[in-house]
């Protein structure tokens, strides 16, 4: 089947689909990003919206509510909602909208008085109204805050989280008492999965039950144990209680088993080690000093150099650092950074300072120097240190620039097979809707009653010529005559049919 999923995707992968959709094709749509990568052609979501109607038939429609993710303050999801139920309007579409516990029917006031509580309910009396009028088979889902283990994702809840408690504070928005519902979307798309199994074509309204009741204040101190020294702030908002129901877990064999707090030291954790490898700085200032342009990096160049001469004069008549050799350090750091050519620049620069040291410091004269050959080795040194050095980040630098280079060529390869098939889509969209449906035609026929009882055959031809159309093109070679025979083109006539005896054929 084609499944379209859309919303508030940041919880959906791989394995989501996987495990929701097995053996379906399915395709995700981010709203949020109005480019969803740099091969899309599409400008803007309501673009990418109208080419996936005309490109596709989706046979079934998850819409993943924005107030799934706890204290979002994303707009416009009811909006959303609207342009994706008009996409469906007259198709016979299963559609499930998974929303959160925000406006459920059994909430308390105080939690549906708020802003998002009111949008919410006003979400699900969109889907009632799209449902009766325009026959889209709707049911609604109201599942708890969701959250994600997977380590393909980010969670958009947890990491900011996370990087707020590493800050040595935090404020969560609801009470310390405040319910705080939570399910794993790993649990999520086993219930869609039975859900889209056991189908029918009756709007409800499912409510999934909150297993664990926890609170704020529970994940505060959860919090705590794992960010030693943290302090937590807690808000005054009342939460959201879902309504106690059964019916998920008698109709559909499914119960909540993966908590939170159980869960929250492994996705801290991986969180912990993915923020490690992602924050470098080192690497962050290598990068920076190899985008630099060509006079910056010859200005640093030089006073690199400067700054290792004067480093090799002091620690020269030092016993402790003097086994350094700083002009060798020098080479292999501009070669290492900025590439071959830069290195042997640098190794020319410290053959340069080397034999200065030896004329002023040792008191060699220039043909002691030349023509000793042991007194090359040095500079014999710098040059072949820098030539490596500048060579290997040579190679690294070509091998980024042809995997940018292939990068690219794919994903212009990809921008242009896809506008390529929206427009022979297009392409023939027009050219239906200007020579008409087949049934179009035989209304047109029987508009003229006198006609369709004396020569059907020959006002049918007349219709499809009128149209621009080949009769014989239309019927596969043949015409009908609507009597025992089939009537051939080129004049011919069956001889088992009486009527064809008196029409005439092009």
């Amino acid at each position: 089947m084609e499944v379209l999923v859309v919303g508030n995707t940041a919880y959906v992968d791989d394995d989501f689909c996987a495990k929701a959709f097995p053996g379906d094709h399915v395709q995700v749509v981010a709203v949020q990003d109005t480019r969803r990568d740099e091969s899309s052609p599409h400008a803007s979501w309501k673009e990418l919206l109208q080419h996936l109607d005309q490109a596709y038939e989706f046979e079934r429609v998850v819409y993943l509510s924005n107030y799934l993710t706890p204290h979002t303050d994303t707009v416009g999801d009811i909006e959303t909602l609207r342009s994706v139920f008009r996409a469906c309007a007259g198709r016979r579409i299963q559609l499930l909208y998974v929303a959160g516990p925000a406006g459920a029917e059994g909430a308390a006031d105080a939690a549906g008085r708020t802003g998002k509580g009111i949008i919410a309910r006003a979400s699900n009396d969109l889907c009632r109204y799209y449902a009766a009028r325009e026959g889209v088979q709707t049911k609604i889902l109201r599942v708890p805050f969701l959250y994600t283990a997977s380590a393909a994702l980010e969670d958009p809840f947890l990491v900011p989280l996370f990087d707020a408690c590493s800050t040595g504070s935090v404020a969560l928005q609801g009470a310390e008492d405040a319910a705080f519902p939570l399910l794993c979307t790993e649990e999520l798309a086993v219930l869609v999965r039975r859900i889209f199994d056991s189908w029918d074509d009756n709007f409800e309204t499912l409510d999934v039950a909150d297993a664990f009741h926890h609170t704020a204040g529970e994940v505060g101190e959860a919090l705590k144990a794992l960010f030693s020294g943290l302090s937590v702030a807690y808000g005054d908002s009342a939460g959201y209680a879902l309504p106690v129901s059964d019916v998920v877990r008698v109709r559909y064999g499914w119960f909540q088993r993966y908590d939170l707090l159980r869960d929250l030291s492994t996705i801290q954790a991986r969180w912990d080690a993915g923020r490690a490898k992602k924050v470098n700085p080192l690497r962050a200032a290598i990068d920076r000093i190899q985008m630099r342009s060509l006079p910056i990096k010859c200005l640093e160049t030089g006073v690199a150099w400067v700054l290792f001469e004067v480093l090799e004069h002091l620690f020269s008549q030092s016993v402790q650092l003097n086994v350094l050799d700083y002009r060798l350090l020098y080479v292999v750091l501009i070669g290492t950074l900025y590439g071959l050519d830069f290195g042997l620049v640098a190794a020319l620069l410290a053959s340069v300072g080397l034999a200065a040291s030896y004329f002023t410091q040792y008191g060699y004269t220039f043909q002691g120097l030349f023509y000793e050959p042991s007194n090359w080795l040095p500079f014999i040194a710098y040059f072949v240190v820098g030539a490596v050095c500048g060579y290997v980040q040579l190679r690294n630098s070509e091998a980024i620039r042809a995997e940018r280079d292939q990068n690219e060529l794919v994903r212009n390869r990809n921008t242009f097979l896809t506008q390529l098939y929206h427009d022979a889509i297009e392409d023939k969209r027009v050219q239906t809707s200007d020579r008409g449906s087949p049934q179009q035609l035989w209304q047109d026929l029987c508009r003229d009653a006198g006609a369709r009882r004396a020569q059907p055959t020959r006002h049918l031809s007349q219709v499809l010529r009128a149209s621009g159309r080949d009769p014989r093109e239309r019927f596969g070679g043949d015409l009908p005559c609507f009597g025992r025979g089939i009537c051939t083109p080129g004049g011919s006539k069956s001889r088992d049919c009486r009527r064809c005896r008196t029409l005439a054929h092009a």
